[in-house]
């Protein structure tokens, strides 16, 4: 049987790693997003801490100067959540693209192993065939009648 040689071999192994460096770009981006969550979290919890702080400023007695540091440090909060939900936003789209652009190489890669097992079917029915009718015609001209040799 004749070795199968699969002609686009290079291709499938730059798809391979065109989809290996998609899949790790995917994931960084997905750290990142998730990092970004994560803070996100934690500066929405320290601006409640902050808002506690104030309301609890303003049921007791405390002084003005002290309930405007407060609304001041609640301001600052407010505006580190707002970044940080813009950070969100942005490793949420970074990531969908990367997403993206993992999927298009992974269907590309999907496409060409497609390809080679269709390929390797293909050689193995044929090599099979060809093996077949060697042994049909070997059969035969051991079992041919003796007049029909001396034809030949």
């Amino acid at each position: 049987m004749k070795r199968f040689v699969f002609r686009l071999d290079s291709i499938l192994k730059m798809r391979a790693r065109e989809e290996d460096a998609a899949r790790e770009i995917l994931d960084r981006c997905l750290s990142a997003q998730r990092r970004a969550e994560g803070d996100l979290d934690e500066g929405t919890l320290q601006l409640e801490r902050c808002e506690q702080a104030m309301a609890s400023q303003r049921a007791g007695k405390s002084s003005i100067h002290a309930q405007l540091m407060s609304l001041n440090g609640a301001r600052v909060e407010r505006e580190h959540c707002d970044r940080l939900a813009a950070r969100v936003a942005a490793a949420t789209r970074d990531t969908e693209a990367k997403r993206g652009l993992f999927q298009t190489a992974r269907r590309k890669h999907q496409a060409i192993l497609r390809l080679l097992e269709r390929h390797s079917r293909a050689h193995a029915t044929a090599e099979q065939r060809r093996e077949e009718i060697e042994l049909s015609d070997l059969i035969i001209s051991r079992h041919a009648p003796a007049n029909t040799r001396a034809c030949a």
